[in-house]
């Protein structure tokens, strides 16, 4: 009875499943495309979702349990330190005579990073009073060790904490933990010096090792500086642990410190730049030690607000945090934005709608006869990979592969490629080698594609006829045998631009989906732009499918004319048409849009997207040499491994290529139009404004919940 029972509820789940199916199935594209549009708005919203930061951590005795030691002498000591490295004679002797004077045992070290740079770190280390040097801490102190005006006025803040706090820890009897005091040259790219002294200390070569690394903090500030800039960012977006950051941000509100974020849309686009590269805790966050940066900032018109006393006092506090044994500053999150220095969005809501976004690819391009039949899978699939290689693999191999450029420079002495070597971990001497080096990558991609472009042309004749038996729109059935036309070998049921179109769709999926958990800001970008791009994507025909025909041409132009034409020339011929629409737009949303808001909703427009954008940071970017930039990620690929290169190669150009193989190249054979009625449009936009409405009550409840919950919805 219960086998019966149990059958007769799987029968009847299996029944209503099959008629909600036969009810979704023809709208599917519909659902999938009101999911890219909401899932898009709520991540140009994404901000409004933010929630107060909390520490997680059980048993955190750091701040606010006790009061601050670096009392008495210790002030005075701290300035009589700093105004002696400033009166000094270059970094390295300033700094060999505090840590003597302060009965330091310091440990000087040599070394040559990958680009050829040559430069020196010193190091001193706390010892525990209490612990058994099995873990240890890490406070890096990155000033500019390069010779400039006020050079020493400008690093003995950095210096002077360092020494001051290094002496202060020998003398507590709290200290749990050994603390390593290391000195860098900050102004080294890559952050050098860091990566060398991890490398030295991980490597067995280091005069002192004191066990497992557990957390970091680097100290980068110029003295007096107006506010301080929390930089957690790393390499593809590697973040600390929020306890960690949060932690200093407690610590020095209690002691009344300017502290700042990067704005969420700032930090999406830092990242997506490899901007995190050259920060000294990027190496840290590579061998999974949370670490972040203390930035200190001040612009022209800014007066020195951060007290150095509260300052030394605010490390002590993260230092007494970082060194207890039972806990280690990890139970926050380990994806996140922040909004503020005590607000932040977690990425249950900024991950997921990027994923909802890659929806179409299945319904619009997985869902097709040429995609459903496997032989036209295959083909396809296969005529991706080719282009992919084809137009790809020379614009890497030659951005990252010293002895393959040479090579060819020898073989092709005409052609150019002497100036087309791998960046070393290096800044450019000037502007024209990597435009130059960059340049010559991106042709020989465009030769290496038009050459596939030719070949897949000649064979989309061979492998499909309109009138050939394979031909669906004919009727009958033909089996596989009787397919083998004249001998030209397999022929296909739907011509070869809607087999590579489908195909990419799955090709695409399987590469957008990973990146969107590797890095998120990367991800953003490059599904907003690949997924429509692929789902319109036809041949292209001023006849019958104009607009269509005519956004695509504009899109594939546009992306040759940022990377063939020079920024000057491009400047000239658009005489500031971009900024004056953009100026326009902007004023628009605050007068048209913005007041017609009732005031309760306005929080969730997309304000700080809005005023992110106003300050220039993408206009200057697309003003900027887009040559230049390849160049700059190719370099930070081979020195650290940042993850924008390589996705330009594989993804984004290959991408361009195939709309431009589909749209021109390959024969336009029954090409069948796909419209939208007005019964459609309308059942699209109440979808739509549902899912829309959903996400932000599902975001409202998410943040509200989430975590250890902050009780009453947050509207």
């Amino acid at each position: 009875d219960l086998d019966s029972g149990g059958n007769g509820v799987l029968r009847l789940a299996m029944s209503l499943i099959n008629e909600l199916w036969k009810k979704v199935s023809p709208n599917l594209r519909l659902i999938t495309c009101a999911a890219y549009l909401a899932a898009f708005i709520c991540v140009l919203i994404f901000p409004s979702f933010d929630r107060k930061t909390e520490i997680e951590e059980h048993g955190l005795i750091g701040h606010g349990y006790a009061s601050s030691d670096f009392t008495g002498a210790w002030p005075k000591r701290l300035r009589s330190v700093i105004k002696q490295i400033e009166s000094g004679h270059g970094v390295a002797p300033a700094l060999a005579q505090a840590l003597e004077e302060a009965e330091l045992v310091a440990h000087h070290m040599n070394f040559t990073t990958p680009g050829g740079l040559s430069s020196s770190l010193t190091y001193t280390v706390a010892s525990s009073r209490r612990g058994d040097s099995r873990e240890a801490v890490v406070v890096v102190c990155a000033a500019n060790w390069t010779a400039g005006k006020r050079q020493m006025a400008k690093a003995s803040w950095t210096l002077g904490i360092g020494v001051v706090l290094a002496q202060f820890l020998k003398t507590v009897p709290w200290l749990s933990k050994d603390v390593f005091i290391v000195f860098v040259d900050g102004s080294l790219p890559y952050g050098a010096g860091a990566r060398a002294w991890l490398r030295a200390y991980l490597g067995g070569t280091s005069a002192v090792r004191r066990g497992t690394l557990r957390q970091a903090v680097v100290i980068d500030t110029s003295s007096g500086p107006a506010t301080l800039l929390i930089e957690v960012e790393g390499v593809n977006g590697m973040v600390p642990n929020q306890d960690l950051v949060n932690t200093f941000v407690a610590n020095a509100e209690k002691y009344g410190l300017p502290i700042q974020h990067r704005e969420p849309w700032e930090s999406v686009f830092h990242t997506l730049l490899n901007g995190g590269v050259h920060s000294s805790h990027s190496p840290f966050l590579e061998l999974h030690v949370p670490a972040f940066t203390v930035r200190g900032k001040k612009g022209k018109q800014e007066r020195a607000s951060v007290d150095v006393d509260q300052f030394m006092r605010s490390l002590e506090g993260l230092v007494r945090s970082l060194s207890y044994n039972l806990q280690q500053l990890h139970h926050s999150f380990n994806f996140y934005f922040f909004t503020g220095p005590n607000r932040h969005i977690s990425s249950g809501l900024y991950l997921y709608p990027v994923f909802a976004m890659q929806l179409p690819l299945i319904s619009f391009l997985m869902t097709t006869p040429a995609y459903r039949d496997i032989r036209s899978f295959l083909v396809g699939l296969g005529s991706v990979a080719v282009v992919i290689l084809a137009a790809g693999s020379p614009i890497f191999l030659l951005g990252t592969n010293a002895d393959l450029a040479s090579a060819l420079a020898g073989l092709l002495p005409a052609a150019g490629l002497a100036a087309a070597d791998p960046p070393p971990c290096l800044a450019p001497s000037s502007a024209q080698s990597p435009r130059t080096a960059a340049a010559t990558w991106l042709l020989a991609g465009a030769v290496g594609a038009a050459c596939a472009a030719l070949i897949l042309r000649r064979y989309a004749f061979m492998v499909f006829m309109e009138d050939s038996p394979a031909d669906g729109a004919k009727g009958g059935t033909t089996s596989v045998e009787e397919e083998d036309v004249g001998g030209k070998g397999v022929q296909l049921p739907s011509p070869l631009w809607d087999a590579v179109r489908c195909s990419s769709g799955f090709a695409f999926l399987l590469v957008l989906a990973p990146i969107t958990i590797y890095s998120w800001a990367l991800a953003v970008p490059l599904t907003a732009i690949s997924v429509p791009v692929l789902v319109l994507a036809r041949p292209f025909s001023a006849r019958r499918r104009p607009l269509r025909s005519l956004v695509l041409l504009a899109f594939l132009l546009g992306n040759i004319f940022l990377l063939a034409i020079a920024p000057e020339q491009r400047r000239v011929l658009l005489d500031g048409a971009p900024s004056r629409a953009a100026e326009w737009l902007y004023d628009s949303f605050d007068r048209n849009l913005v007041p017609v808001v009732p005031r309760e909703a306005r929080q969730y427009l997309p304000m700080p997207l809005v005023r992110w954008l106003r300050q220039g940071q993408l206009a200057a970017a697309l003003d900027g040499d887009a040559l230049v930039g390849l160049y700059e990620a190719a370099r930070d690929f081979n020195c650290v491994g940042g993850m924008l290169f390589p996705v330009f190669c594989f993804v984004y150009f290959p991408m361009l290529v195939l709309l431009a193989l589909v749209g021109v190249v390959l024969p336009a054979q029954r090409v069948e139009d796909d419209g939208m009625t007005m019964r459609q449009f309308r059942l699209l936009v109440l979808l739509l404004l549902v899912l829309v409405g959903g996400s932000v009550v599902g975001g409202v409840v998410w943040r509200s919940q989430s975590s250890s919950g902050l009780g009453d919805l947050q509207w």
